[in-house]
């Protein structure tokens, strides 16, 4: 479980005129995120581990929602796609570059949308779902539909 800010004033001055520069942090899943959510339910599988996939989920709390990204696919999927596994520092920054384009600068269910519709073109995996845990304690899962539309599914 972890938090993404509000938007607050960092340490860094990128253009040099002397004014602070306002970070804006995107309230959703980033792409580490998934790949954290991911790697404990594929360690879920080892014998080793006392933990199954059913632990394999994240919560991420911000001041548009709260949410929890869940693994409920094939386990065997994740170890194909080795691209997001293996990702390098650099790597890393593109995805991310990739990501605030497509999530970034949006309305909470464009947003949402948004972020579900890369999950299915640049991570490709199936089976990770998103919900999100409303103010009156009920829980929606939010997907896309087959025109890439979101849908909310009370559960």
């Amino acid at each position: 479980m972890h938090t993404h800010l509000d938007n607050f004033i960092s340490d860094d001055d990128e253009n040099g005129d002397g004014v602070l520069d306002e970070t804006k942090p995107i309230r959703m899943f980033s792409p580490r995120d998934i790949q954290k959510t991911l790697l404990i339910a594929y360690y879920s599988s080892l014998p080793s581990n006392s933990y199954t996939q059913m632990d394999a989920y994240g919560v991420m709390v911000s001041s548009e929602g709260e949410y929890m990204l869940k693994f409920t696919g094939d386990l065997s999927e994740i170890p194909t796609n080795v691209s997001l596994m293996n990702l390098n520092i650099k790597a890393m920054e593109k995805l991310m570059l990739k990501f605030k384009r497509k999530v970034g600068k949006t309305n909470v269910e464009k947003r949402e949308r948004n972020f579900l519709r890369f999950i299915k073109d640049e991570i490709s995996i199936n089976g990770i779902s998103l919900y999100k845990l409303e103010i009156d304690g009920s829980i929606n899962e939010i997907k896309l539909d087959a025109n890439n539309d979101r849908v909310v599914i009370p559960c």
